[in-house]
């Protein structure tokens, strides 16, 4: 996600007489872990997920995107489609959940290491860390990545089209970015994953930076959530 005078100006906008009306926090109610841990579905050709993208920072509607699995070997592969951008690029992962070409941060980060989008639905309160690299597909340089990751808890999350069970996953990320003049970048990335539709039904990511030698000032990535709509 690149640097925009967009950014500066939303972390610099003060909270008297702002008129920006961020994103209403997601409707959950906390639930007891479950006796028996339900399987997460597996992935199979012609799946797919329906999903309202929005601005954390302004509740605009962005666009409505669908997921669809469309390869199972040598690995799985999650095709992108949006009706605001017709370039979105593919999800590949080395084993159901675990990415190795991540579409969802702007440009596809390619990781030396799986990374999980998710992890096992009986991994409640484990945190699992994981340092490696990434690299874009057009350059062999490499940047160093941290991501820490944590299921926090059970949760029905009430959406607009229905209410699901789920389980919050946690992701905390420190980045080199390819910005050198971005330093500590921080992301953090949020997601309800439903066992039973193989997916999450909300998940939203956002980001910041700290920009040197502009008095120390803060810079903010795009913040999007993604809700879902429909899935098969």
């Amino acid at each position: 996600m690149k640097l925009t005078r967009r950014h500066l100006i939303v972390a610099s906008l003060p909270l008297a007489g702002c008129t920006l009306r961020p994103l209403a926090p997601v409707r959950t109610q906390a639930l007891a872990p479950p006796t028996e841990v339900p399987r997460i579905r597996p992935p199979s050709l012609g799946q797919s997920w329906t999903y309202q993208k929005f601005n954390g920072y302004n509740s605009q509607r962005l666009a409505t995107e669908r997921d669809e699995v469309v390869a199972l070997t040598p690995h799985p592969v999650v095709r992108r489609r949006s009706d605001a951008d017709p370039a979105l690029q593919e999800e590949h992962h080395a084993a159901w959940g675990e990415v190795v070409a991540d579409p969802c941060w702007g440009r596809v980060m390619h990781y030396e290491q799986p990374l999980p989008l998710w992890l096992a639905a009986n991994t409640l309160g484990q945190r699992h860390l994981i340092r490696t690299h990434y690299r874009f597909a057009e350059s062999d340089f490499r940047y160093w990545i941290d991501v820490q990751t944590v299921a926090t808890g059970w949760e029905t999350v009430h959406l607009t089209h229905g209410s699901y069970r789920t389980l919050r996953m946690e992701k905390y990320i420190r980045l080199q970015h390819e910005d050198p003049w971005r330093l500590a970048t921080q992301r953090k990335d949020v997601l309800w994953l439903a066992p039973d539709i193989g997916r999450w039904v909300v998940r939203e990511i956002s980001g910041e930076f700290i920009i040197p030698g502009d008095l120390g000032s803060d810079g903010r990535e795009d913040h999007f959530r993604w809700e879902l709509t429909a899935w098969s």
